[in-house]
Parts: C-alpha cells; sequence; structure tokens
C-alpha cells in the first residue's frame, strides 16, 4: 500500500505542487505573500515526514500532527477544477455538458469521500480566452470554480468521515500538461459577468464615495449615498425566497479596496469580503484599480 508521501510524490511527479495538510488545512506556510509548495522528490518526502504545530484559529489550542492530507496548489498553474459538493451540483454538470460534452467525456474525476457526495473534475485553461478566476457558488450554489490562487484536496487525503478521496475517472491521464482544456460555457459565463460590470458603471456623482471601491463596479445598487449603498447581495441566490433587501456596502477605505457588505440574511453569516469577491468572480484589485481609474 502506498503511504501518503508516495501518493504526494506522485502528483509532483505528473506536474502539480503540492502541500501536506490537516483536514483541508495547509501545514506549511500559507499566506499572500508567502505560500510554501513542494515539486522535487527530496522536498515532497522531506515536508511530508515528521509532525507539524499549528493553534487552532477557534479555540486556540495548540495541535501536534502529522499530515493527513495532500494539497494541490493552482499558483501557479492552468489547471482548472470545478468543485461540485453535491448529488445536486453533479446533476447541474450534467446538464452542462450536453451542450459541450467532450471536457467533461475527458476530464479526471476525484470523488468525494463526504457525505452527500462530491465530485473534482479537473481542466486545464484555454490559452485563447481570458482566464478563468476561482469563484465559490456564482455557477451554482454548490459549485466552486477553482483556479489560480486556489488549493484543491488531493486523491489520496482523509476525509472528515474516515474516507479518503480517490480517482473516479481518468487517473492514466493524469498530468497537469494534458488535461481537457476547460469548457467554453465557464468562459462565455465570465465574460457576460466582466460585461455586467461595464453595464453597471454608472455617473458615480451621487455615490462619490465608491467610485474607487471594487464591490460598487461588481453588484447591483439599489438605493443610497456617499455613505452607503444597499445592493444586490452577492449571494442573494441562497437568501430564502430569494430575498433581496438586508444588505448595505459601505466604501472601501483606500482605492482599489474591496469595501465591506453587511448582509443580515442568515445564509450569509459570517461570510467575509473576500468570500463575496470569490462569488462575483471579481479581478485582482490592482487590474480593478487600473479599470476604475481609466489606465488600462
Amino acid at each position: 500500500m502506498s503511504t501518503l508521501k508516495d501518493i504526494a510524490l506522485w502528483h509532483a511527479e505528473r506536474g502539480f505542487r503540492v502541500v501536506p495538510l490537516h483536514g483541508k488545512r495547509a501545514l506549511t506556510k500559507w499566506s499572500r505573500e508567502n505560500r510554501q509548495y513542494f515539486t522535487e522528490k527530496d522536498e515532497v518526502m522531506g515536508a511530508f515526514s515528521g509532525d507539524y504545530s499549528y493553534r487552532d484559529r477557534i479555540s486556540g489550542e495548540l495541535i501536534t500532527t502529522a499530515p493527513d492530507g495532500i494539497g494541490l496548489i493552482l499558483e501557479p498553474s492552468d489547471t482548472v477544477v470545478l468543485d461540485l459538493d453535491s448529488e445536486q451540483a453533479i446533476e447541474w454538470a450534467r446538464q452542462m455538458a450536453k451542450s459541450d460534452p467532450r471536457p467533461y467525456q475527458c476530464a479526471t474525476q476525484i470523488k468525494s469521500p463526504r457525505d452527500g457526495g462530491g465530485l473534482h473534475l479537473y481542466f486545464r485553461q484555454n490559452p485563447n480566452r481570458e482566464p478563468l478566476r476561482q469563484c465559490h457558488g456564482g455557477l451554482h450554489p454548490q459549485v466552486d470554480l477553482k483556479a489560480y490562487g486556489s488549493l484543491v484536496v488531493a486523491a489520496g487525503s482523509l476525509h472528515k468521515t474516515g474516507r479518503r478521496y480517490a480517482f473516479q475517472k481518468g487517473k492514466e491521464n493524469f498530468r497537469a500538461n494534458i488535461l481537457p482544456i476547460a469548457p467554453d460555457h465557464l468562459y462565455d459565463w465570465q465574460d457576460e459577468k466582466d460585461s455586467q460590470v461595464k453595464e453597471w458603471d454608472r455617473d458615480v456623482s451621487n455615490h462619490s464615495g465608491f467610485e474607487g471601491t471594487i464591490f460598487y463596479h461588481h453588484v447591483k445598487v439599489f438605493s443610497g449615498d456617499q455613505r452607503k449603498l444597499h445592493i444586490q447581495c452577492p449571494n442573494h441566490m441562497n437568501h430564502s425566497k430569494g430575498d433581496q433587501s438586508g444588505t448595505i456596502l459601505f466604501p472601501a477605505n483606500k482605492l482599489g479596496g474591496l469595501g465591506q457588505i453587511h448582509c443580515e440574511h442568515a445564509s450569509c453569516h459570517g461570510m467575509r469580503a473576500k468570500d463575496y469577491k470569490h462569488i462575483i468572480g471579481a479581478p485582482d484589485c490592482d487590474a480593478t484599480e487600473k479599470r476604475i481609474l481609466g489606465k488600462g
């Protein structure tokens, strides 16, 4: 039986960047400025040997543990993953495949052992289209699009159910450089979302405190002034009965900042700015700042 470090090395040899996990937590340095991953044999074998210590974010308890999972880092990477979190999400993918079947037929499939089902579908970016960006729940409430900057749990990793993620299809062709090109409908959806940004561009004279706030250029505004705006929540599809009230946008404190969204709905409890950013698929701050300032 292969050990976890053997499975991690197998992934690295196929062009993927790996990190040791405990659950879904990376055990190596993992921040916006410093993301540590491994590709070489000696590095991988060392990273998956021995114990790691970290403090639990909630309890503050010091936890010492050996790795029980493998994370694949999509940075830098042309890999794109559709993370289908339920049978309903898998059925959504089946419906999408009817109009563009080949990518789905060729995609490597990793089965999640979570209760209720789950599947990871692996693709490559289309070099002739604007690169796909990571997005949480925008395509479907239970579908995550994982791209540059994401972490994906790999086959062989232990799930909290006690079962392991496993290949369901396509293991023999699982190499980063020969994955099938991502389906066109994903790019078409992203292009449509980006076009809505232009469509929602408006005279900011009434909302002068928001011209440098990223969320302002990506959400539908109902009313407001320079201090706060009543908006359509980026997560509104998960509100009960589709209720669109109760969401306020506050301006960013610096040019190119996201801003702050406050939503009173239970489905948005605990949501942070970066969670809303993933839902709307907003581009990086620096790119948006340039667009706002008319620099590109």
